[in-house]
């Protein structure tokens, strides 16, 4: 009986240890990969014989990518006065690849280059797409804020300019601030 028990908390445990695994560091390399580990046990008793294996998988990190696309903009709060409203203004990217990409030291800047929002750590995973508010509030995996308390965008005509991490230029669209734009 206590060699059930314990193959079962071995079990629980590898089971457990497996799927729970934090990022590994990145590398200088423009790509690295979060690898879960490989593991067998066997246990033998007098009566049965339990054997268990856990498999291997992979999810590519990229550091940069052409996948990731300005999806969609608000530049303009929708109500006033505009200050309190910054929340409304807001900036969607979006995955259209098919690995997940780290976004962090990303940068976003307006018009000019006037202004500029850093990302920090982020991962932004295949098909989903995160938009980033002027405004205050908490980031989340849809969500980030800039926390500013004044406008990031011009009202009537902006730029968006993403970069790399590397400062490599991903993406620049040029903007109606009165009109949101949005692809699919």
């Amino acid at each position: 009986m206590n060699t059930r028990i314990l193959t079962l908390l071995v079990l629980g445990t590898l089971l457990f240890s497996c799927c729970i695994q934090p990022p590994e560091n990145e590398t200088q390399t423009t790509s690295t990969a979060i690898t879960s580990t490989s593991s067998s046990t066997s246990t033998t008793s007098s009566s049965s014989t339990t054997s268990s294996t856990t498999t291997s998988t992979t999810l590519p990190i990229l550091r940069t990518s052409s996948d990731i696309r300005i999806a969609g903009y608000q530049f303009k709060a929708p109500y006033t006065p505009e200050k309190s409203f910054l929340y409304e203004e807001w900036v969607i990217l979006k995955n259209t690849g098919d690995v997940t990409v780290n976004l962090t030291d990303w940068r976003i800047k307006n018009k000019n280059y006037k202004d500029t929002f850093i990302f920090n750590e982020f991962y932004l995973t295949p098909g989903a797409s995160v938009k980033i508010r002027t405004g205050e509030g908490w980031d989340t995996a849809e969500d980030m804020c800039m926390n500013r308390k004044d406008p990031f965008w011009d009202n009537e005509i902006d730029t968006i300019t993403l970069f790399d991490s590397e400062l490599n230029l991903v993406e620049k669209l040029r903007g109606l601030a009165r009109a949101s734009y949005s692809i699919d």
